[in-house]
């Protein structure tokens, strides 16, 4: 039996070697004596060696074998993996030229202005590598500046999805800038060249209060300015008076007074003249005559212990027909401690800081350093040196950012102040960066959009786009005129809508009437995107008392079709243009068959003109200072005992009593 410590054969039932003294066990692991054979013999019968018999070098053998099989795989999977690195790498690599070219090429392409192939590159950037922001970034410029905002908005929320967690706010913040962009449509083209193009001051000193008159005129005439020169100009882009004058302000209602630096020679007063005339009926520009100083019928509110007007200390003023009353709207006013006394510019007088006054009490601190009107539920308000809008109870609207965005001439000088809000939008600029919102605060044509932009007024505004100035028209697109050929037909079979321009329909009244064409309204006055005219025509003249006698009124369709819906009337020369609804209307007073003289109002609906119920019901028209709702009759009992208040309903095109 061999010892199971140094391995040397002993004698069969030796309790200890007799070589190294350590005790034996039998190959089982008994005592020894028992029987445990030196070797074991397998089911075949052959005998097989134990481990203990084999020569130790046959072991290490073998493992040294082992190892050099281990070896030689670890060696392989390591060719392998590096193998597949490579590859790797190698591909990697390849997607990463790609994307740097396509990104490259999609960068060219867009300052080449070549905005489809810009967008192939920046989609394939975007496939090669999904989660770089950058390729998104530059599509949603690209689309911007395709007019396409919805896809610009859709590329934002798709990188939302697809970029790293701090990425995601910059593409929040696209969502937001973009979503909300209103639709337009170019009525007007960007080709005409200005130094800019500008509203004046609403109302005269008559109508308006002070208070009141820091907003600009609702008109289709807006100035120009050519080399430091002012003119007017309509939406359709045609020049009403030349830029050579060097002031444009309100002189009455419907008529603008404009004054020249250069005297000009009048032939007809044999003398050099500097002031002039601008008629919005008309539209003729004429010589200012015995201008005469008129007083400021409206005066000045101001606050001192309550409401109070410059105007009451003019005792002489209620035989003119003044009488101090409660403004119809909010407005901004200074405080004083003590009364106006009647001496010195009243202007000059009040200084301080700007509360809100409304429905017969103060609504807000004197906190603002500049106030504007109110328009649209806004006042345009200054604080710490920036304009922003305030609700007529201090709640602010659009905050505290801005510059100011208008510079207006109100008789006395040049002042920097906001537009007011109109048909729902105010136009602003910070830092030179034009943009639009509307009256809840949302913004809805973003900065960089266009140059500059300017007031809406019948749904459309000028805007500045690349240095040229040209009309768009806010909304989803209408359908414009469509060029008219034989075969030209809609899906019913009828030939389709077609508008001629202002001046076409002047001819085509000529051809029906050979009348003096007194006045001529040339609009929108349904909102379909094409322009109807009404027209007020007389064998002579208005006369002294502003009347024409054997008047005709007349309605020419866009298309050209005239009509004639009066005449032999006395059309006095008392007409508005009264915009509600969304919709444009044209009163005038007219008396027929010895009657008494009523308001007329004529509008359009369908393409055909119509008389809603309030016509020639009611002796005066007049439109509230308010946005959501017209006075019909008058505001005034000492005018007339009937007065009523009406709100025109767009469903029906009536007029309902509120």
């Amino acid at each position: 039996m061999f010892c199971g410590n140094c391995g040397k054969k002993n004698e069969e039932g030796a309790k200890f070697c007799k070589f190294c003294g350590s005790p034996m066990k039998d190959e089982r692991g008994g005592q020894p004596g028992q029987d445990t054979p030196a070797a074991a013999e397998t089911e075949t019968g052959v005998r097989q060696d134990r481990p203990e018999e084999q020569p130790v070098q046959e072991q290490n053998a073998k493992k040294k074998k082992k190892r050099r099989i281990w070896g030689l795989g670890a060696a392989v999977i390591l060719i392998i993996a590096l193998i597949t690195a490579g590859i790797l790498i190698f591909r990697e690599r390849q997607e990463k030229q790609s994307y740097d070219n396509a990104l490259a090429s999609g960068n060219r392409y867009l300052e080449e202005m070549d905005y489809e192939k810009a967008e192939d590159s920046y989609l394939k950037a975007i496939s090669i590598d999904p989660k770089q922001k950058e390729p998104y970034l530059r599509l949603v410029d690209t689309y911007v500046l395709m007019e396409e905002y919805d896809r610009a908005v859709e590329t934002a929320e798709e990188a939302k999805e697809a970029v790293s967690a701090e990425d995601r706010q910059e593409f929040d913040d696209i969502i937001l800038k973009w979503e909300n962009v209103i639709e337009y449509t170019w009525v007007t083209e960007p080709e005409i060249e200005a130094e800019n193009i500008t509203f004046i001051q609403a109302g005269d000193s008559e109508d308006f209060s002070l208070n009141e008159r820091e907003k600009q005129r609702d008109s289709d005439y807006a100035v120009i300015v050519r080399d430091g020169l002012l003119g007017l100009i309509r939406s359709d882009g045609t020049i009403a008076a030349e830029t050579e004058y060097t002031s444009i302000i309100v002189f009455s209602d419907g008529k603008y007074l404009m004054t020249r630096n250069e005297p000009k020679y009048e032939s007809s007063m044999n003398a050099e003249w500097t002031s002039y005339f601008f008629d919005e009926e008309t539209g003729e520009v004429t010589i200012a005559e015995g201008l005469g100083g008129g007083f400021d019928l409206g005066g000045m509110y101001y606050y001192c212990g309550g409401l109070h007007n410059v105007n009451e200390a003019y005792t002489y003023l209620e035989d003119m027909g003044y009488r101090f009353s409660e403004p119809d709207t909010a407005i901004p006013v200074q405080r004083s401690d003590e009364l106006f006394g009647g001496t010195g510019n009243y202007r000059d007088w009040l200084s301080g800081n700007y509360a809100v006054y409304n429905d017969g009490t103060l609504t807000t601190d004197f906190i603002y350093e500049e106030c504007g009107s109110e328009s649209g539920g806004l006042i345009a308000a200054k604080m710490d040196g920036k304009w922003g809008y305030i609700t007529v109870d201090g709640t602010v609207i659009i905050p505290f950012e801005y510059d100011p965005s208008w510079q207006l001439y109100d008789g006395w000088g040049m002042k920097e102040c906001c537009y007011a809000a109109s048909e729902g939008f105010i136009p602003l600029v910070k830092d030179g960066v034009w943009e639009m919102r509307d009256t809840a605060g949302n913004v809805v044509i973003p900065g960089g959009v266009f140059d500059a932009i300017c007031p809406v007024y019948n749904g459309k505004c000028w805007v500045q786009k690349d240095g040229k100035w040209g009309v768009v028209r806010l909304g989803p697109e209408i359908s414009g005129p469509e060029e008219e050929s034989e075969d030209a037909t809609d899906d019913s079979g009828t030939e389709p809508k077609t508008e001629k321009s202002e001046e076409e329909l002047r001819a085509i009244l000529g051809e029906s009437s050979s009348d003096q064409i007194l006045s001529f309204e040339y609009d929108d006055y349904d909102g379909d995107g094409f322009s109807e005219a009404f027209a007020v025509t007389s064998p002579a003249a208005y006369d002294s008392q502003g009347s024409c006698t054997d008047a005709g009124v007349w309605y020419i369709t866009s298309d050209g079709n005239c009509t004639r819906l009066r005449e032999g009337a006395i059309v006095s020369g008392y007409q508005e243009k009264l915009t509600t609804g969304g919709r444009e209307f044209l009163v005038l007073r007219i008396s027929q068959d010895g009657s008494e003289s009523m308001c007329y109002v004529f509008g359009v609906r369908d393409g055909e003109t119509y008389e809603p119920q309030v016509s020639g019901q009611y002796n005066d028209f007049t439109t509230a200072k308010y946005d959501d709702y017209t006075y019909v009759g008058v505001k005034s009992d000492s005018r007339s005992t009937e007065s009523k208040e009406f709100v025109f309903d767009s469903d029906s095109g009536e007029f309902v009593e509120r």
